[in-house]
C-alpha cells in the first residue's frame, strides 16, 4: 500500500499504483509493429557488441562505462542515459546479541565519520567514467525534489578526508571500550573489532565496496569481505537478524521506476523505521532501528497532515537533514545509466528516471519490419525473484528483474508522468473534490467497507466526514479482457479490496501472517469509505489533503494487484492451508515455500485448487455482494475456474493481467521469458498511446563570475542553451561558504533575455561577509519540470582589513610624492634656465673678443671659473631629483597596480551591462 505514495522510487518493487483499466473500444484496434519480446540474461560487456551484430536489439540494465563511452558515436547502435540508479551503503546500527562483539556503527559519530571515507569525486570520475551524479542524501540533482532541499545538501556536502574521520573513530572507539593494539588493529575485550561487509560483485559497487574497506583497514578494523551476487545478499541482509552482525554494511542498488513530482514517501522510504526498510525491516522478532522523530515527521509528510507546499517542503526537509545526521544510509551516486539499443528502434520513451527501463518503453518499443525483438537484461530469474500480489516490504515485486517485464504485462490504474513527474491518469481517469486542508466532506451513509469481523461489505453509516473525494472512471477497464478471455467486471476491483482489508484486519488472517497488518494498516485506515454509483464510476472517500489535486487521486487508489480475482483467490485458500506464504518473511518463519506466480510447481498446486473449488462448488460470493447487489454468480466463477486452470496447463504459470503484452512462457532455469502481444478487440490503447519520445532539457552554457571590490555590488551571468521549451526556466543560486559548506544566502536571478539570467550580488552583502572566495552553486530549474542542469562557480571579495589600510596609506603618500615632485621639477627647470643664459653669454663673449684671447685669458679663466661654482650648483640640485625620482618609481610601480585593478573592474563593469 505505501508503495503508491513514493512514484519517485519505485525502486526495486512495483506496488506502486495498482493496475487497472482503460475504455472499452468496439473496434479491433490498429497491430503492435512488435508480436513477441524475448528477454533473456545477457552480459554486460557483450549487450553492445551483440546490438551492433542485430542480435539483441535493447538492453534495459546499465553496460560498462568504458564501452558506452566508445561507442556514444557509433551509427549501429544509439544509448539512453538516465538517472536510473541510486548507490549507497546501508550500515547496521544494531546493538550486537553477543556481549564479546563491538559493533562500531551504534555510535551516530562513527557512522556519519564514513562519510569521510568515501571519496566521491573519484567514485563519479574514475570508477563511473563521469556517468554518474554525486549524492549525499537520498535525492540528486536529477530528481524534482532535490530543489527543495539544495541548500541542505550543500551543508552537508562532505569531502573525502580520511584523516578527519579517523580523529572521529578513535574517540569514539575508546568511549565504546575498544582498544587498538600495538598492531594498529582495533580490539574488543580481546577479540578483533571485525566488520562483515557484504559486497556486490555484479556492477560497479563491487570497486566502491572494495574502497571502502581499504579505508576501514586502515583506521585499524579488520574488514571481513563478503563478496556475493543477488539473491545471497539480499537474504544474508534483509531476512537475518541485524543483533546477529552477520552483516554490518551492504553495499545497497536500487533501480528507480520513474519521478515523482512530489516525493512525499522518499523520507519514508529511505529513513523511517516505521515504513519497514531500515535494519530490522519491522520483522517483529529482530532487532529494529528507533527512531520516533523520524517517524513522527514522516508520516506527517506521507500522510498529508500539512496545510500548504511551505509547510510540506519544511517536513520534507526536516526529514531529510535528520536522516542524513542519523547516517544509517550512505548515499554515494546516482548512476546515469547508460542502455543500449538499436539504431533503428522507434517508440521510445525518455524517462527522466528510469530511462528504457520505463513503464512506457518495453510496451511500446518497436524495430520496423522486425515483429521479433530481443531485449537483454542482467538476470531475468534469481533465487530472489518473486511474481505475486504481494511481497514483504509492501509491494506485489522486490526486484528489478521481476519489476521490469511486469511493466509491460499489466497497466496500472495511474502513472507519472516520464518528464515531470506528476500523477496523469493511465487506465483509469478521475476528478477529485475537496475540502482540505482544514475543511470535511460529508461521507455517504450507503458507502461500504470491508468488515473482517463479519466477512462482509458493511455500509459505513451516518457521521463520517473526510478531507476529499475522488471519482475514478473505470470505463477503460471494466469489460475489457484478462490475458486468458474472461471480462474485467467489479468483482476483480471488489475482491482485491478484500483482500487487502481482510489480510490486514481479520484476527484469524494476522495469526497466520502479521506482515500485512504491520504495513498496511496506516495507509488503509485513511480510506473511510467506496461507492459504486454506476456501471464504470467509484467513489473513493479519503481523510488526506494534497495541495496538488492529482496526488489526492493517487493516495485514493484502492489497493489492486492487476491479477484477477480467481488467481489470487486459489493462491489465498493455498497460503491458509499452510502450503505457502504470502511474503518472505513468513515463509522463512514457518519454514514453507513463498507463492511464485512465475514457477511452474507453484502454479501447478493453483490449479490444484481451482480445481477442488470448482469441484466443491466453492467461491467467496460474500465478497461479491454489497447490499443486495451481487457482482458475481456462481456461474461467472465456473467460467473464470476453467479459463485459469486451461491457461496455467498451456502456460505452466499463474501470471494473468491486463497489460499490452501477456506472459506466454517463462524459463527460470535458462534465466529468460518470452512475452506475446496481447492482440484483443476491448484492449484500450493503440500503439503509439504512450511515446512521449525526447525530453527537451536547456542546459547552463556558459556562466561569468566576477571579482568584486568589498562594498561594492557585483554580477553574475548566467547564459542557457537556446533551446525554446514550452514550459517557465527559470535560475536559482546558493551562495556558500566553501570551507565551512554554510549556505549564505539563496536567491533568484533576473531573467535579462530569454537565454541569459543575471544573479546580482548586493553590496551590502559584500560587506557583511568579507574579503574571500564564495562558491555558488547555480540551478536551471521550472515549476513544472523540476531541476534542468546544475553549475557551481567561484567568485572573490577584494578589499578590507590591513590591505585596505595600506593601499589608503600609499594613497596618502602618493599625494605628497606629487607635492614633491612639483617642487623639484620647478628648481630643475630654474637650473636649466640660469645655466642656458650663463653659457650663451660666455659663448658671445668669446666670438666678439677671439682676436683677444691671449690678452683676455685672465678674464675667460675667471668666468670658467665662475661658471665651475654654476654647474657644481646644478649638479647638487640634480642628485636630489635623481632621489625623488628613485622613489617616484616605486610609487609609480604601486600606481600602475592600482590603475590595472580599477581597470579591469570597469571593463566588466561595461560587460555586464551588455
Amino acid at each position: 500500500m505505501r508503495g503508491r505514495y513514493i512514484f519517485a522510487i519505485l525502486l526495486v518493487m512495483v506496488f506502486l499504483l495498482p493496475v487497472i483499466g482503460a475504455a472499452v473500444p468496439i473496434q479491433a484496434q490498429a497491430e503492435r509493429p512488435t508480436k513477441q519480446i524475448t528477454l533473456k540474461a545477457v552480459d554486460p560487456t557483450q549487450a553492445v557488441a551483440l546490438i551492433k551484430a542485430g542480435q539483441l536489439d535493447a538492453y534495459i540494465f546499465e553496460v560498462p562505462r568504458e564501452i558506452a563511452s566508445a561507442n556514444l558515436g557509433s551509427p549501429d547502435v544509439k544509448f539512453m542515459l538516465a538517472p536510473a540508479g541510486i548507490n549507497d551503503f546501508i550500515l547496521n546500527p544494531a546493538v550486537p546479541k553477543d556481549p564479546n562483539k563491538l559493533n562500531p556503527f551504534v555510535s551516530r559519530k562513527i557512522r556519519y565519520a564514513v562519510n569521510y571515507l568515501v571519496d566521491r569525486s573519484f567514485i563519479v570520475q574514475q570508477i563511473f567514467k563521469g556517468f554518474a551524479y554525486e549524492m549525499y542524501t537520498f535525492e540528486a540533482p536529477p530528481d524534482p525534489d532535490y530543489f527543495t532541499i539544495a541548500d541542505i545538501v550543500a551543508k552537508y556536502k562532505t569531502s573525502y578526508n580520511p584523516e578527519y574521520a579517523r580523529q572521529i573513530i578513535d574517540e569514539e572507539m575508546v568511549k565504546l571500550g575498544a582498544t587498538k593494539g600495538d598492531d594498529g588493529k582495533w580490539y574488543y575485550n580481546g577479540n578483533p573489532v571485525t566488520i562483515n561487509f557484504v559486497i556486490r560483485i555484479e556492477d560497479e559497487r563491487h570497486e566502491q565496496g572494495l574502497l571502502l574497506a581499504d579505508e576501514l583497514e586502515k583506521l585499524g578494523f579488520t574488514v571481513n569481505r563478503l563478496e556475493m551476487t543477488f539473491g545471497e545478499a539480499i537474504d544474508l541482509v534483509y531476512y537475518t537478524d541485524p543483533a546477529d552482525l552477520d552483516w554490518m554494511i551492504y553495499t545497497e542498488g536500487w533501480g528507480k521506476g520513474g519521478i515523482a513530482k512530489w516525493a512525499d514517501g522518499d523520507p519514508a522510504f529511505w529513513g523511517a523505521p516505521w515504513y519497514g526498510l531500515m535494519p530490522g525491516w519491522q520483522e517483529p522478532t529482530y532487532w529494529n532501528y528507533e527512531n520516533s522523530t523520524l517517524d513522527e515527521i514522516t508520516m506527517k509528510l506521507l500522510f498529508g497532515e500539512f496545510s500548504s507546499q511551505e509547510e510540506r517542503n519544511q517536513l520534507f526537509r526536516e526529514a531529510t537533514e535528520m536522516i542524513i545526521q542519523e547516517a544509517i544510509r550512505i548515499f554515494t551516486v546516482t548512476t546515469l545509466d547508460p542502455q543500449p539499443m538499436s539504431a533503428d528502434m522507434k517508440g521510445v520513451t525518455e524517462d527522466r528516471g528510469a530511462g528504457l527501463r520505463s513503464l512506457y518503453n518495453l510496451r511500446e518499443m518497436y524495430v520496423p519490419g522486425k515483429p521479433n525483438i530481443e531485449v537483454g537484461h542482467l538476470h531475468v530469474y534469481t533465487s530472489r525473484t518473486v511474481w505475486g500480489p504481494v511481497d514483504a516490504r509492501n509491494f506485489q515485486f522486490f526486484d528489478v528483474y521481476s519489476v521490469d517485464p511486469w511493466t509491460a504485462i499489466h497497466d496500472p490504474w495511474l502513472w507519472n508522468h516520464p518528464h515531470t513527474g506528476e500523477v496523469i491518469p493511465f487506465r483509469v481517469s478521475f476528478q477529485v473534490e475537496t475540502a482540505g486542508p482544514d475543511g470535511t466532506l460529508p461521507v455517504p451513509a450507503d458507502a461500504f467497507m470491508w468488515d473482517a469481523s463479519s466477512k462482509t461489505w458493511m455500509n459505513v453509516g451516518d457521521g463520517i466526514a473526510v478531507k476529499s473525494k475522488v471519482t475514478f472512471d473505470l470505463s477503460k477497464l471494466l469489460g475489457t479482457n484478462w490475458h486468458h478471455g474472461q471480462p474485467i467486471t467489479w468483482a476483480d476491483v471488489l475482491y482485491d479490496i478484500y483482500l487487502f482489508y481482510e489480510w490486514t484486519y481479520a484476527e484469524d488472517k494476522q495469526a497466520i501472517d502479521p506482515i500485512w497488518n504491520a504495513y498496511f494498516s496506516d495507509a488503509l485506515s485513511y480510506i473511510k469509505g467506496f461507492r459504486i454509483i454506476d456501471d464504470t464510476h467509484l467513489e473513493v472517500y479519503v481523510d488526506y489533503w494534497h495541495f496538488d489535486p492529482n496526488e489526492i487521486a493517487a493516495f485514493a487508489t484502492p489497493p489492486v494487484t492487476s491479477f484477477p480475482w480467481e488467481v489470487n483467490y486459489a493462491v489465498e485458500q493455498l497460503v491458509v492451508d499452510g502450503a505457502y506464504a504470502w511474503n518472505r518473511y513468513m515463509s522463512s518463519s514457518l519454514e514453507i515455500p513463498q507463492i511464485n506466480y512465475v514457477l511452474s510447481g507453484h502454479a501447478a498446486d493453483a490449479a490444484a485448487k481451482l480445481q477442488e473449488l470448482l469441484n466443491t462448488n466453492t467461491f467467496p460470493e460474500n465478497v461479491f455482494t454489497v447490499g443486495t447487489t451481487a457482482y458475481a454468480t456462481w456461474d461467472d466463477a465456473q467460467a473464470r475456474y476453467n479459463a485459469a486452470i486451461d491457461w496455467i496447463n498451456n502456460k505452466n504459470h499463474l501470471v494473468i493481467s491486463n497489460g499490452p503484452f501477456y506472459l506466454e512462457s517463462f524459463d527460470a532455469a535458462g534465466d529468460s521469458l518470452v512475452m506475446k502481444a496481447f492482440e484483443d478487440a476491448t484492449y484500450p490503447f493503440p500503439p503509439g498511446t504512450w511515446v512521449f519520445g525526447t525530453f527537451l532539457r536547456p542546459s547552463i552554457e556558459n556562466t561569468f563570475a566576477p571579482t568584486i571590490n568589498l562594498g561594492s555590488e557585483g554580477t553574475l551571468i548566467v547564459d542557457i542553451t537556446q533551446l525554446t521549451v514550452d514550459y517557465e526556466v527559470d535560475v536559482e543560486y546558493l551562495i556558500i561558504d566553501p570551507t565551512t559548506g554554510e549556505v549564505l544566502a539563496r536567491g533568484t536571478g533576473t531573467k535579462v533575455t530569454d537565454f541569459r539570467y543575471m544573479i546580482t550580488i548586493p553590496a551590502d552583502f559584500t560587506t557583511q561577509v568579507g574579503p574571500g572566495t564564495y562558491q555558488v552553486d547555480i540551478l536551471l530549474y521550472s515549476p513544472e519540470m523540476a531541476l534542468l542542469d546544475y553549475r557551481t562557480v567561484f567568485f572573490t571579495i577584494l578589499g578590507g582589513g590591513v590591505l585596505e589600510d595600506e593601499i589608503n596609506q600609499l594613497r596618502d603618500q602618493l599625494g605628497q610624492l606629487s607635492d614633491s615632485l612639483g617642487q623639484v621639477s620647478s628648481t630643475l627647470a630654474a637650473a636649466i634656465d640660469s645655466l642656458s643664459s650663463t653659457l650663451t653669454d660666455a659663448i658671445g663673449s668669446v666670438a666678439d673678443e677671439i682676436t683677444g684671447v691671449k690678452s683676455d685669458i685672465s678674464t675667460v679663466s675667471s668666468d670658467v671659473n665662475a661658471l665651475s661654482g654654476d654647474v657644481a650648483s646644478l649638479g647638487d640640485r640634480v642628485g636630489k631629483v635623481e632621489g625623488a625620482v628613485s622613489q617616484l618609481n616605486t610609487m609609480l610601480m604601486v600606481i600602475v597596480v592600482l590603475v590595472i585593478i580599477n581597470l579591469v573592474a570597469t571593463v566588466a563593469l561595461q560587460f555586464f551591462k551588455k
